[in-house]
């Protein structure tokens, strides 16, 4: 995962390039416990330098795939998991806690646009199962 990362730019903002949809088939392809010690891999602690920029722009690559709407569930899975496994390092290191204030509002938009697409299906469901057949 940090190869991938590496090949992406932390002053990039477009994450919709063929490096970033490699990131994101690769991860996929990952079972769960590879997974986590992918995310657990990327920075080991507050001092890694290299680590904390490859934790940014992992974060920035979240952010960037949360605001697309795309696979959302994965990726609130994703977030969870980095969340849980970061939680004071992503609070206590500025840059790193700046992006988590911008990815917070792009995972509030791409919530609020979830719900919605949710209720608009069980309103069509309501209405639908009240129809009588003829």
């Amino acid at each position: 995962m940090a190869a991938y990362l590496e090949n992406l730019s932390i002053s990039s903002t477009d994450f919709d390039d063929a490096s970033s949809n490699s990131l994101l088939e690769y991860m996929k392809s990952l079972p769960a416990p590879a997974t986590d010690v992918e995310l657990r891999s990327l920075c080991m602690f507050i001092e890694d330098d290299e680590g904390l920029q490859l934790l940014q722009v992992f974060l920035k690559w979240l952010t960037a795939h949360v605001s697309s709407g795309k696979e959302f569930e994965l990726l609130q899975a994703y977030l969870h998991r980095t969340l849980t496994i970061y939680d004071k390092m992503l609070v206590n290191v500025p840059a790193l806690a700046e992006q988590l204030q911008t990815l917070k509002r792009a995972n509030e938009q791409a919530s609020d646009r979830f719900r919605d697409l949710i209720q608009k299906n069980l309103c069509m469901l309501k209405v639908l199962a009240n129809i009588s057949v003829l």
